[in-house]
């Protein structure tokens, strides 16, 4: 967004390591964020009404039984104390929400079964780490010296993904608890290139040949 880049220029990378720490201290933060944003944005625009607390005489949102049992804005509250650290005054509580919403979804939801790691290609030097998980989704993070930065999500199956391995140079294949075999451009923005149906039953692993594209599924 670069909102803040005159005001506040570590703005979006304070919100950012912050999602982070909670995500990595918490665990399974992105259903938070997720709701966060929807409850407070989707009915009359991001005012965050939401982070309210009540009076004497009003009862709050976050209070009332219309809150769906949301919990955790003490994350919001966090972030903020570290911009105010930063840039006193500075970022609304509002847009806090959104880019910890933006921030905290590149995680996976769920837990992950599987591993899988590119190594440095000639198409852009860079290796990078495939995760698949109990949310039906793989994410490609790009490895770095001390850090991994989520760069694509792969969405297609529809149940927990299994196993992940690679095979014919950039080509990802994962299997999944909704009994098929997908076949992916690892390199790609998650662009799913086949789907094998044959398993009536989950899928739980495979493997592959070093030398050529034959790949093993297993139920």
């Amino acid at each position: 967004m670069k909102y803040y880049k005159d005001s506040c220029p570590q703005a979006e990378e304070i919100i950012k390591e912050q999602v982070q720490l909670l995500n990595k201290r918490h665990k399974n933060t992105a259903f938070s964020w997720l709701r966060n944003i929807f409850h407070d944005c989707f009915v009359e625009s991001c005012d965050t009404s939401l982070l309210l607390d009540s009076t004497r005489r009003t009862l709050s949102e976050k209070e009332t039984d219309r809150s769906f049992r949301m919990r955790n804005f003490r994350y919001i509250e966090i972030i903020k104390e570290a911009l105010e650290r930063e840039c006193p005054g500075v970022v609304s509580c509002s847009d806090i929400l959104v880019l910890s919403a933006r921030d905290g979804i590149v995680f996976h939801c769920a837990g992950v079964n599987c591993l899988v790691v590119l190594n440095s290609s000639e198409q852009d030097g860079h290796d990078y780490l495939f995760t698949g998980s109990r949310d039906g989704t793989l994410k490609r993070w790009a490895l770095s010296k001390n850090s991994a930065t989520f760069s694509a999500t792969f969405e297609s199956h529809v149940d927990w993904v299994n196993d992940a391995v690679l095979t014919g140079g950039n080509t990802l294949v994962s299997c999944s608890s909704d009994a098929t075999v997908k076949v992916w451009n690892g390199l790609s923005d998650g662009t799913c290139v086949k789907t094998f149906h044959q398993h009536t039953d989950y899928v739980t692993c495979l493997a592959a040949a070093e030398k050529n594209v034959i790949f093993l599924r297993v139920h």
